[in-house]
């Protein structure tokens, strides 16, 4: 398991810190998959609503958080401002917001995290205040952060930035009609939570159309806010005198549901993934087919299924914003197109620096460079395991899913903070491997399970065949 890049919050959950004990995933090619998954909750949407619980007096419930580290992450960051946040035996997120509390997040946290900006809407909005440390990832030129200190600002807040936060205030927010240059849904959902309750209203154009910005603006209908236009490019929202803690599941991830029908093009057989909004993913079927890939839907499951007998087709994919391919697959079609025949070119115009995972695929025994803003891959190629190394949760599911189908044991480097999000991935990717224990994770916090100790001191799981998952 957000973060949205065009599609997730935040570059889908992707905690930056880089310290601690690195996890590392080992993966062991398969003859093919078959089998079932469910997808997990958005983490992108989750943040989001953990952070409009914030609008409400009392206790509100996210029912269906997916276990992944930036959603923990947020957890810590409500507590340092002084919010009641507790998980339930049924594991769902219980945040209470009370008369008082702390608008400044404690740094360190808020500085791994890109969606703790997420709580800059619901501060302003209710409390009129908000000192929020600026992520280490981009920090004020991160685009979709100056977006919403654009849209704060016609919102008659005072919004500075200073010594590393953005420090902000507002008595009241005010309605006001805001363009945003580029649609972005972190952007788009923050500026709603504010609006819910500013005073008069507030109209948002060229809004982002990602499902998670409808998912919020639901959420916040259910507690009283006055949204409209939600997942068109016009959103209206009339502020009201305040709103009630509900209860609420938000949708599935689209982009993990993607990687793991992508499973299917890697090694080849059939992936069933149930539990997810076919029409979140039109763009990435469509291109599934392209390459030659069977795809069949159903109301609430999307499945896949190649014959290696029969060479991918090489594609041509540029990523765009909602409802357009998400720039966060970028690596996963880049793994894929390994296995076609001719040369693949996926453009992605909206990055400076695109395309670090080349990379590693390279490592691999890939043929990927970089021309320009697009990344030209040039296949079939006879790929080999390898260790490779991720800094964020697409790369490294997109690694996994391309080792799956490839022959040895490849291990894929982290940081540790990603060990949450790659084990429950790699417990899916697992399932599919027609009962073999071909995923496993490792390092110092990253599984519960049996380990065995090297000579070295460093813990690893055993794989089915007794052998460390890291020998070669």
């Amino acid at each position: 398991m957000g973060p949205m890049q065009n599609t997730k919050m935040y570059e889908g959950r992707q905690p930056k810190a880089s310290e601690g004990t690195p996890v590392h995933v080992c993966v062991r090619g398969v003859a093919g998959l078959d089998g079932a998954v469910s997808a997990p909750a958005s983490s992108s949407a989750c943040l989001a609503a953990m952070a409009a619980a914030l609008l409400a007096g009392g206790s509100t419930t996210i029912e269906n958080p997916p276990d992944c580290g930036e959603v923990r992450h947020m957890e810590a960051v409500l507590r340092s401002m002084g919010l009641g946040v507790r998980r339930t035996l049924g594991g769902a997120i219980e945040v209470e917001t009370r008369n008082s509390l702390h608008p400044e997040p404690e740094y360190s946290l808020c500085a791994e995290l890109d969606a703790s900006m997420l709580l800059l809407g619901p501060l302003l909005a209710k409390w009129g205040e908000a000192r929020i440390a600026l992520p280490r990832t981009g920090g004020i030129d991160h685009l979709p952060l100056q977006q919403l200190i654009k849209g704060l600002r016609a919102m008659d807040a005072e919004v500075r930035v200073e010594h590393g936060y953005v420090v902000a205030k507002a008595k009241p927010l005010r309605g006001a009609r805001i363009y945003l240059d580029v649609p972005r849904a972190e952007a788009t959902t923050t500026l709603m939570t504010a609006a819910a309750l500013a005073v008069g209203v507030t109209v948002i154009e060229n809004a982002a159309l990602d499902p998670e910005v409808v998912d919020v603006a639901n959420m916040l209908g259910l507690m009283g806010a006055d949204v409209r236009g939600a997942g068109s490019a016009t959103i209206r929202v009339a502020g009201v005198r305040e709103l009630r803690p509900v209860s609420y599941s938000v949708i599935p991830d689209r982009i993990e549901a993607s990687l793991l029908l992508g499973a299917a093009l890697s090694c080849g057989g059939r992936v069933r993934v149930t539990d997810v909004i076919p029409s979140h993913l039109e763009a990435v079927l469509s291109k599934f087919v392209e390459a030659g890939a069977s795809v069949a839907r159903g109301s609430d499951w999307v499945e896949t299924g190649w014959d290696k007998l029969r060479p991918l087709s090489a594609l041509k994919v540029r990523s765009t914003a909602y409802p357009g391919f998400p720039a966060c697959l970028q690596p996963l079609f880049a793994a894929l197109m390994c296995r076609a025949r001719g040369v693949s070119v996926i453009a992605d115009p909206g990055s400076d620096w695109p395309y670090p995972f080349a990379d590693e695929l390279r490592r691999m025994g890939a043929c990927a460079r970089v021309e320009g803003r697009s990344l030209l891959v040039d296949g079939p190629r006879d790929v080999t395991s390898a260790k490779v190394r991720a800094t964020g949760f697409f790369t490294g599911a997109a690694l996994m899913v391309f080792a799956i189908g490839t022959p040895g044991v490849t291990t894929v480097y982290a940081p540790d903070s990603l060990a949450a999000s790659f084990k429950g991935f790699a417990s899916r990717l697992s399932r599919l491997a027609r009962g073999a224990r071909a995923v496993v994770v490792c390092g110092a916090r990253s599984s519960s399970r049996v380990r065995a100790t090297t000579a070295t001191g460093s813990n690893c799981v055993l794989m089915d065949n007794g052998r460390r998952c890291t020998d070669d």
